[in-house]
């Protein structure tokens, strides 16, 4: 992601990371541990890069982790950008309800995940 406000897309990440576990910020680094429900967890790294002028980058990196829940989370970031509506993690979100068993579903009123 391209960005000329350093400042406040650090403000940005480090907003949306808090609505999903707890972020660190260090200088120019966002480092956040998301836990979600369905028991499925990744740390999360977010890094800004000079590239020219005043022009930067921001870097969003999976250190390691489940790579569903780091693309979940990617989606969640593009979204928050776009509408700035935090997102929700809940149980049958990512894996499948099966594995769960009926008792396990989500309400009616859940939207489907869309990969």
């Amino acid at each position: 992601m391209l960005t000329a406000d350093v400042e406040q897309s650090l403000k940005d990440v480090t907003v949306f990371l808090a609505a999903l576990g707890n972020p660190h910020r260090d200088g120019f680094t966002v480092t956040c541990l998301v836990e979600h429900p369905d028991g499925l967890d990744c740390v999360v790294t977010a890094v800004v890069f000079k590239v020219i002028d005043d022009h930067y980058i921001l870097e969003f990196a999976r250190m390691r982790g489940d790579s569903l829940l780091f693309a979940h989370v990617l989606r969640g970031y593009r979204d928050f950008v776009l509408t700035r509506k935090l997102p929700i993690l809940f149980p049958g979100q990512l894996i499948p309800r099966c594995r769960f068993g009926p008792r396990g579903d989500p309400p009616l009123d859940v939207p489907p995940l869309i990969l």
